[in-house]
């Protein structure tokens, strides 16, 4: 019988434990940062995590979830609700900028797919 290689998360990249019983992604998955479908991890967008690289899934999680807190709290002024003055002068900024490709988590979590319409083939 040939011996066992040690066991190795694909989560955070850490040996001894496999990503079943990983500590941090379950600690990640409660945040609601990430989506996992089978052994797939997916960012709030459904774009894949890629498992394969020099990085673990959890420290692109991580720095994605901070990222998106970042401009969360600079979209909100600090945690203070924008005045319209706020609100103008920051749309006068983003104006001709890029809209940002990843939707917030509290969006995508009531997302729902668009659907066909059995009588006409429409999307509603």
């Amino acid at each position: 019988m040939s011996p066992r290689l040690p066991l190795k998360c694909y989560y955070c990249l850490k040996k001894g434990h496999s990503a079943i019983i990983c500590n941090h992604l379950t600690e990640d998955l409660e945040k609601r940062i990430f989506l996992k479908h089978g052994g797939t991890y997916l960012f709030p967008n459904f774009q894949r995590i890629p498992t394969e690289g020099p990085k673990s899934a959890k420290e692109l999680v991580r720095h994605f979830a901070k990222e998106q807190e970042d401009l969360k709290k600079k979209m909100m002024g600090q945690s203070n609700p924008p005045t319209n003055k706020q609100e103008k002068t920051l749309i006068e900024e983003r104006k001709g900028e890029k809209a940002a490709t990843i939707a917030p988590i509290e969006e995508w979590v009531n997302w729902k797919p668009p659907q066909i319409s059995p009588e006409n083939g429409n999307l509603k």
